[in-house]
């Protein structure tokens, strides 16, 4: 019950990745 949430999350993590930033 928490594939879910890490599909969204993986995608915020490459979001933050393209700003520069380290999740």
């Amino acid at each position: 019950a928490g594939h879910r949430y890490h599909g969204r999350i993986k995608a915020l993590a490459e979001a933050a990745r393209e700003a520069g930033l380290k999740f």
